[in-house]
């Protein structure tokens, strides 16, 4: 069975613009600590020692993420927790990502070794983390990244409680295709792995990097965009296999969305529908550089996973 070509699909999925959620401190700007009902600015935590900065980095994290134990549905065959609500977490990204540009890499670390003493390296959100605030608004404001992170953890619930993903429909098919043109045109956006950079000046056509994007994230997103087409090109793609690569690109864009502060909003608006049609086609004539960056074609990829994994079940 081959993956079709592309022909005419119905306009993709759209990743809708979530509203700028709750202030993530106690108020404006401050941080609390066991301690310190009142807290602290950020500028004046920044001013504090090594010592006295560790609790409020700590009470930070634990106020928007909890030991998946808590909440978090558990199933033996899948091979793990099912993260729901978003996650799992990283107490060193989510740290760095919120602090890294003022407070000393000394103080992190401390605050990471605090919160991991006891074993817990992978964390879930809590009812306050910013994953989890789309579930008080209503049903027209999604949170388009854990909109498709609740679709992920779905669909490996399915599949760990034994139901059979439906591949080869025409749908499933079509929204496959389309699906792996977004990922080969993201990958083609991406720039190599040193180890396959081409050196030399008329030759060279690597794609220029992404400011927004550091090494590490641009590595991490080839890696799982690599792994995503690889499984959507075989007959019995592994879902398995493509939620959870695509969760690492989820983590990513939210990791960038917010250390950068990207209107979110303003790249859906601007890009979603050209991905759908004009990009797609311009693909054939290698201009995709014209017409965007990582971030944006990142998006565009993810918004085509929803619609094929609704074709599955």
């Amino acid at each position: 069975m081959a993956v079709p070509e592309a022909s005419d699909y119905d306009e993709p999925f759209e990743l809708q613009a979530a509203e700028e959620p709750a202030p993530r401190d106690a108020g404006p700007h401050r941080y609390l600590s066991d301690d310190d009902e009142v807290g602290v600015t950020a500028d004046e935590l920044s001013r504090l020692s090594t010592d006295e900065q560790v609790p409020y980095l700590v009470y930070w994290f634990l106020q928007y993420h909890e030991d998946p134990a808590h909440e978090t549905p558990y199933n033996g065959r899948e091979g793990g927790y099912l993260y729901i609500h978003g996650g799992p977490y990283n107490a060193q990204d989510a740290l760095f990502g919120e602090f890294g540009e003022s407070i000393s890499e000394d103080a992190l670390e401390a605050a990471v070794d605090e919160i991991q003493v006891d074993g817990t390296y992978d964390w879930a959100p809590t009812s306050a983390h910013p994953d989890r605030i789309d579930e008080g608004r209503d049903e027209d404001e999604p949170d388009p990244i854990s909109d498709l992170e609740s679709e992920l953890a779905a669909a490996r619930f399915a599949v760990a409680n034994g139901e059979a993903p439906q591949f080869g429909t025409d749908p499933e098919l079509a929204n496959r295709r389309r699906m792996l043109s977004s990922f080969d045109q993201l990958a083609m956006m991406l720039p190599p792995a040193p180890k396959d950079r081409v050196r030399g000046g008329i030759g060279d056509n690597n794609p220029p990097a992404d400011e927004r994007f550091t090494d590490e994230e641009l590595a991490e997103v080839r890696l799982a965009a690599d792994e995503i087409r690889g499984q959507l090109r075989e007959d019995v793609p592994d879902v398995e296999h493509v939620t959870k690569s695509t969760s690492v690109i989820t983590r990513v864009l939210r990791t960038v969305v917010r250390r950068c502060g990207v209107a979110l909003e303003d790249i859906v608006s601007g890009f979603s529908k050209e991905f759908g049609g004009t990009l797609g086609k311009a693909v054939g004539y290698g201009v995709v550089g014209h017409f965007t960056g990582i971030l944006e074609a990142v998006i565009s990829a993810l918004s085509n996973v929803g619609p094929w994994l609704a074709t599955l079940f």
